[in-house]
């Protein structure tokens, strides 16, 4: 019985052994998670491609605007036709010949140059090429790991966060009670508008209304801790989640400012680069203007966070 075409082809795709990578122009905008398992760099066999053609052949059309800018739609139309038309007869004759014999040549040179280097730096640290692999082994099950908190640690610093929500709701909830009875005593002494007492009375109701809802969330979570006792501000289960509290807003904090720095630093390496078109470098130029300003709001955070970390661990210590 003959196999259906589809599973053929099927079987083609497996025994070719496909798979997905991200161009080396955008893999930097991806976070190093992402990189380890789809960058060009970190895949055996992708050699010195950076998978960026389509790029490069943005590149070459933009060369059509100037000529196509004040012509007919007919002759635009030609001039586009024919572009890509020669682009695709060059691109499978001189300039494939050309692209690999430069690859080759420069491969030679990385292997000669890089790989005595290489090899000294191995000898005097006492590395080989298995210690490499297992280091972005290792380095991809690190970053897995900080994908997600451990639950436990979640649900405690869930509960700190209801506890300063109750908190919040009660003082909420107690200054409506009181401006409920200033009303009744202003209403009993002079002439109040109905739209006063309206909003008096609607902000004691949703005040208290806030504290129900946040006393019932924060007995639900005590329920998964199985916790006897609420904690307090003394207690030191309470003391310890403030400060991995602390610490959360802190590393969340350095993960930007690292982020939006190594993204800076990448569009600036990209303004100039030759061969990836004018409208590409004007986007990267925008980019990192963006990329700036943002580094800089940051940075007016980070003292304050920095600060409110040092305060607390000596306080705590």
């Amino acid at each position: 019985m003959e196999d259906h075409p589809e599973q053929l082809a099927a079987r083609s795709r497996r025994r070719a052994e496909p798979r997905l990578i991200v161009p080396a122009f955008h893999g930097h905008q991806h976070n190093r998670l992402c990189q380890l398992d789809w960058h060009p760099m970190y895949i055996n066999g992708a050699g010195k491609e950076d998978f960026e053609g389509c790029e490069r052949a943005f590149k070459d059309s933009n060369m059509l605007a100037s000529g196509t800018r004040l012509a007919s739609a007919f002759h635009r139309h030609q001039a586009i036709e024919q572009h890509w038309a020669f682009r695709s007869l060059d691109k499978h004759t001189d300039w494939v010949s050309t692209f690999l014999l430069h690859n080759y040549q420069q491969a030679l040179g990385i292997i000669q140059k890089d790989g005595a280097d290489l090899r000294n730096l191995s000898a005097k640290l006492g590395t080989t090429p298995a210690d490499f692999a297992q280091y972005l082994k290792d380095e991809k099950a690190y970053l897995q790991g900080l994908k997600a908190e451990p639950e436990e640690l979640s649900l405690r610093l869930e509960y700190l966060e209801s506890l300063e929500a109750l908190d919040e709701a009660r003082y909420r909830a107690n200054t409506a009670s009181l401006d409920r009875q200033k009303l009744d005593l202003d209403m009993a002494a002079t002439q109040v508008r109905g739209a006063t007492i309206t909003a008096v009375k609607n902000r004691y109701r949703h005040a208290w209304k806030k504290l129900e809802d946040a006393e019932d969330h924060t007995a639900a979570l005590e329920t998964r801790l199985s916790l006897e006792e609420r904690w307090t501000p003394a207690d030191r289960a309470y003391q310890e989640a403030k400060s991995e509290m602390v610490m959360r807003k802190y590393r969340l904090a350095l993960d930007k400012l690292e982020r939006l720095v190594v993204q800076r630093l990448l569009e600036l390496t990209k303004i100039s680069m030759g061969g990836i078109g004018t409208s590409t470098s004007q986007y990267n130029s925008t980019a990192a203007n963006y990329l700036r300003d943002s580094i800089q709001a940051a940075q007016k955070n980070w003292p304050s966070i920095t600060n409110t970390r040092r305060g607390y661990s000596q306080s705590t210590g």
